[in-house]
C-alpha cells in the first residue's frame, strides 16, 4: 500500500538493490525481489508524486522494474557468469 514517497522511494530501492544483488549469485534469484519492486511502482501509481508513472520519462522507477527483468538481458549477463565460473 503506498503510505508516502519518502517510504515508497526508500522501499523501492531497497528491494532493487536486494533484487540485483540475489541475481549475482543465482541465475533469476531476484525475480521475488522485482516482483516486491512493480507492486510498490503498481501502488504508487495513484500518488501525485513524480517518477512512478510510465508516461512522465522514460527515465524512472516504472522503467527501471519493467527493463531489467527482460529475459533478453540474460544475453548481456550469462556470458560473464560463464566466464566467472
Amino acid at each position: 500500500n503506498y503510505t508516502n514517497n519518502l517510504v515508497s522511494t526508500i522501499a523501492f530501492y531497497l528491494y532493487y538493490f536486494l533484487a540485483l544483488d540475489a541475481d549475482s549469485f543465482e541465475h533469476n534469484g531476484g525475480n521475488n525481489y522485482f516482483t516486491i519492486c512493480q507492486n510498490i511502482v503498481t501502488a504508487s501509481q495513484r500518488s501525485a508524486s513524480k517518477g512512478w508513472k510510465r508516461a512522465e520519462d522514460n527515465r524512472n522507477k516504472y522503467w527501471m522494474v519493467e527493463i531489467i527483468p527482460i529475459p533478453h538481458i540474460d544475453i548481456c549477463v550469462k556470458p560473464h557468469i560463464n566466464i566467472i565460473v
